[in-house]
């Protein structure tokens, strides 16, 4: 993204020449010049092979970092009620729901944030479609529905997440490789874009060009080039950030960094995992996403007991454990573990599994929740008895600061102070990307109009050990360079056609 040469220029170590000055002088290539060259190929490449996925990325992110707003736009009249005296129980709220979408399971539901807020239940309907239902908690009458499979911020998150290949191909794992890979190849080309940018000595002299780009004429390849890499470099470590961050969620790295915090003690206890069904909490939540260090946290199982009447909390109700604890029970067990409002309850999988209550991002009720408020627990779906109660300072250090990075990523940990920052964050990703574009369509010769290469093999080495050792941190980078060197070396060089388009 931050290449610095064009044809009518020769590479000659710092500095590039103008073709007219090409001098017997000029021609000596200069000792780097064989390096840079490769480096500039290898950052091509992961340009043009990032690029379109990095927009979409920077799209569908900015789309889910303003959801608090678009809802508000959109939903107020589902979400917003006039307030009352009286609520009606939480399971007569319940029953209206399950008469008005009769053969519809209950994911979860939302108590309200407010005394003017409505209670949310998110459904699957008999269709396949996942319903989020809003009643009156005072009147206790449905008041509407919204298809979450059409709403905007839902979409973009699924495009942000897999790029909707759940909904294409029906597993979403495809799209979420796709993205590691473009994730990692985005790493190698911040590090390749940072090498091109460097200024080798000009430091001494005028910025301009450097951390300023040159304006004097906006018609020139050098506005371009200065745009899209002092850009690219001022926020590569921003760039740097939101990639490492994202890949918290990611299948292959997202697991494995996972592994590294539970072998280094920095996850959560081991006996949060004694005794528990597979079940984890990543698989209830429908709607958002929980808290990363909690997303792999298995659900401990429910059990009738002796099938002796439990009351309740506040000891208002009684019920037999055989035919489950009433959810109203369940709420008043959330208020006593301490869960403040705009809280989730996810309803139990099946009949060994347990109410899931969190206290995490991606709720309506608290679209700016700190990393530092994350609170989940569990409650036994028959006896109503908390199973387990966990804070964000009861994880290890390493999934504390997971969480802190994430909620920076997504725009929650300094409310709209950090959504616009993140927002002009990805507004010079987006910027970087399009002057790039801008620049290849500028200087293409013919073909494909990738950077010419030099018989060096020291500069490939070189360039290829860099990629190897990001490849051992980030495997499916590694897979996939060691796929583009063999089909380059085995393939395209046999078939010369395609070789001269891609500058083989």
């Amino acid at each position: 993204m931050f290449n610095r040469a064009s044809p009518a220029e020769v590479v000659e170590g710092p500095r590039t020449v103008p073709a007219r000055d090409l001098t017997p002088a000029a021609l000596r290539p200069a000792p780097q010049s064989g390096l840079y060259r490769t480096v500039w190929r290898w950052h091509f490449y992961a340009g043009l092979f990032t690029i379109p996925v990095i927009v979409l990325l920077c799209l569908s992110g900015i789309t889910w970092l303003f959801r608090p707003q678009l809802d508000s736009v959109l939903y107020s009249h589902l979400t917003s009620v006039r307030q009352g005296t009286q609520v009606v129980s939480y399971d007569r709220q319940l029953a209206a729901v399950q008469r008005s979408y009769p053969e519809s399971s209950i994911v979860s539901m939302d108590p309200p944030a407010s005394g003017t807020s409505s209670t949310r239940f998110d459904i699957a309907t008999k269709e396949g479609r996942n319903y989020s239902v809003f009643v009156d908690p005072y009147t206790g009458q449905v008041i509407g529905h919204r298809d979450n499979d059409r709403d905007p911020a839902l979409i973009a998150l699924k495009m942000h997440g897999s790029l909707m290949t759940e909904s294409w191909l029906g597993d979403k794992k495809w799209g979420d490789g796709l993205i590691e890979i473009v994730a990692s190849w985005a790493i190698l080309l911040l590090a390749t874009g940072v090498y091109l940018w460097w200024p080798r000595g000009r430091l001494r002299g005028s910025l301009r060009g450097v951390v300023v780009p040159r304006t004097r004429d906006v018609r020139r390849r050098t506005f371009w080039r200065d745009l899209h890499a002092v850009t690219g470099v001022l926020f590569s470590f921003v760039a740097l950030f939101f990639l490492v961050t994202g890949m918290f969620w990611t299948g292959l790295f997202g697991t494995k960094y996972w592994d590294w915090g539970a072998r280094l003690g920095s996850g959560y206890p081991p006996q949060v995992f004694q005794g528990v069904q597979s079940t984890r909490v990543e698989d209830l939540v429908k709607s958002g996403k929980p808290a990363w260090s909690v997303s792999r946290v298995p659900v401990p199982p429910s059990d009738p007991g002796d099938g002796k009447h439990h009351p309740s909390p506040n000891g208002n109700l009684q019920w037999d454990p055989r035919k489950g604890a009433p959810l109203d029970a369940v709420v008043a067990r959330a208020q006593e573990a301490g869960f403040q409002p705009g809280f989730t309850i996810t309803m139990p999988a099946d009949e060994k599994g347990s109410y899931a209550i969190g206290n995490w991002p991606d709720v309506e009720g608290r679209p700016f929740q700190q990393a530092s408020a994350t609170q989940y627990a569990f409650v036994d779906q028959y006896t109503g008895e908390l199973l387990g109660n966990y804070h964000h300072d009861g994880a290890g250090a390493l999934a504390q600061a997971s969480d802190l990075g994430i909620a920076l990523h997504e725009g929650r940990q300094l409310g709209v102070v950090n959504q616009l920052l993140t927002l002009v964050a990805a507004l010079a990703v987006l910027l970087s990307c399009a002057t790039g574009v801008v620049m290849w369509l500028k200087r293409r010769p013919s073909g494909l109009g990738a950077p010419g290469r030099l018989q060096s093999r020291r500069a490939g080495l070189v360039v290829l050990g860099i990629a190897a050792a990001l490849g051992l941190l980030f495997p499916l980078l590694g897979l996939s360079l060691l796929v583009v060197v063999v089909v380059e070396f085995a393939v395209l060089r046999r078939v010369p056609p395609v070789a001269r388009f891609l500058g083989v």
